[in-house]
């Protein structure tokens, strides 16, 4: 099994410090025994705190608190001239945390393309990911550095009681170490993804969210661009170690289908048309249950014309008008549009009103925010702002796109509709089952939420991407 040599969380405010080491003895006898001769002992933790600082900087310590500032973060580092390797790191915050896996051959290095090659860089990393999620709630709830230590201590004697990640889930560890002591033993054996078993009333909870991202050009020679994808969330609390079934129903067919590992999917001989039946024993966490894709271009929850030309050195004129397309409810939680013009002076005064909302100067002075509000409300569930905006002579702001100057500008929209799915994705209540059989309080919502979605004015230019060659 791969497992860790040793770990460090290192402090960085205000100079480098080791707040937390732990080490493996058993861990390192195995790290001599595998490497032979090209073994190298870990030196000592003020030692490696010099040379990981200095190995993140890019050169030799100076002693410069002032240089921290500068380090470079990568995630596998080399130390004292590669005699020590690998060793991840992960940043959080004002900390850095480390590890040394097991490397049982230097000759299995050559065979490795990459860091993602070797078993010990991804176990390393993934505990140390989960270790940094730890230590945020153990440092949100305790200021001494003691404390600090104690409750760290107490996580990896759970987490990794002998170099060798077991259980690295904290909300899990927690429940673990919380049961009362003394208490009965279960009857049957508890797997390592849920050591502990939910006591009281029983819920199940999805949530899946969509997110569509668009980027309209109104243009002959650009084709538009259109992303759908989706994540189910789902958090079990069920007694006992039951299988959860359910139906996932779909008006378009799903692209990359991916699973949560504790998923399995029904035989497609056994699946109904654009359904899908998955069974799945449930972690004691929240856990993402699916994700999926939609490749095809067919559906812009949001159908946009922009068109913007110069009518003054300081003066543009817009016309920005929005259709909601007809198969989806006229109702958002909200929705608002963002004329952006950073490449400009700051917006002075802006003249004309849209057909719904409200159009006000926005806060950075350099942009226009629209308010659409919960609804569309025009004929055809199309609304409409057509207005003049008069900038000042004060020039643009330093983080300005240089792209985005002239006449190449965009309309940034946002928005959120709940209870809503634009292919139709659906979990049937009805079939959602449990194994064996139990009562439980079922909630699932459904949320269509945009992500990067842009309307480029028609009258300019715009970024876009070439389509592949054909073979």
């Amino acid at each position: 099994k791969m497992a860790v040599r040793a770990l460090w969380v290192l402090g960085l405010d205000p100079a480098p410090y080791v707040l937390f080491s732990r080490r493996y003895p058993s861990v390192e006898r195995r790290a001599k025994h595998f490497n032979d001769a090209s073994y190298a002992e870990l030196p000592g933790d003020k030692e490696m705190c010099d040379l990981i600082t200095a190995a993140l900087q890019g050169r030799k310590p100076s002693g410069d608190p002032c240089e921290l500032e500068h380090l470079t973060f990568a995630p596998v580092l080399a130390l004292d001239d590669s005699r020590i390797f690998p060793v991840v790191t992960v940043k959080q915050n004002a900390t850095v945390l480390v590890c040394v896996p097991l490397f049982e051959s230097s000759a299995s290095a050559s065979m490795c393309t990459s860091y993602a090659d070797i078993p010990g860089v991804t176990v390393g990393l993934a505990l140390l990911e989960d270790m940094g999620r730890a230590l945020t709630a153990i440092m949100a709830s305790s200021k001494s550095i003691t404390g600090i230590q104690t409750e760290l201590h107490t996580y990896l004697t759970v987490a990794a009681p002998l170099g060798t990640p077991l259980l690295t889930d904290r909300a899990a560890i927690a429940g673990l170490l919380a049961a009362k002591p003394g208490s009965k033993l279960p009857v049957e054996k508890l797997p390592a993804w849920k050591p502990v078993l939910h006591k009281g009333k029983q819920a199940i909870t999805i949530t899946v969210q969509e997110r569509c991202a668009s980027a309209q050009y109104d243009k002959p020679d650009v084709a538009d661009v259109y992303r759908l994808f989706g994540t189910a969330t789902c958090k079990a609390d069920l007694e006992g170690l039951p299988d959860v079934s359910l139906t996932l129903a779909a008006a378009r067919p799903l692209s990359d289908l991916a699973t949560h590992a504790c998923v399995q999917l029904a035989e497609a001989s056994t699946q109904a048309a654009g359904a899908v039946k998955l069974r799945f024993a449930p972690p004691a966490d929240a856990f993402e249950l699916f994700h999926y894709q939609v490749a095809v271009d067919f559906l812009h929850p949001i159908r946009g014309f922009f068109q913007l030309k110069c009518v003054g050195p300081e003066t543009v004129k817009f016309l920005l008008q929005l259709k909601l397309h007809d198969n989806l409810p006229n109702t958002f939680e909200h929705c608002d549009v963002l004329l952006p013009f950073r490449g400009r002076g700051r917006v002075r005064d802006i003249e004309g009103a849209p057909s719904c909302g409200t159009a006000t100067i926005n806060a950075d002075g350099h942009s226009v925010l629209w308010r659409i509000g919960q609804k569309f409300v025009g004929k055809n569930n199309v609304v409409a702002y057509p207005g003049v905006v008069h900038f000042g002579k004060d020039g643009p702001v330093e983080d300005a796109d240089p792209f985005c100057v002239g006449l190449n500008a965009y309309a940034q929209l946002s928005f959120k509709m709940a209870d809503t799915s634009a292919v139709g994705v659906a979990i049937d209540a009805g079939s959602i089952a449990t194994l064996p059989a139990s009562k439980f309080k079922l909630a699932i919502a459904r949320e269509l939420v945009s992500d990067d979605y842009k309307i480029w004015n028609s009258l300019g230019e715009a970024r876009s991407c070439l389509p592949p060659p054909k073979a």
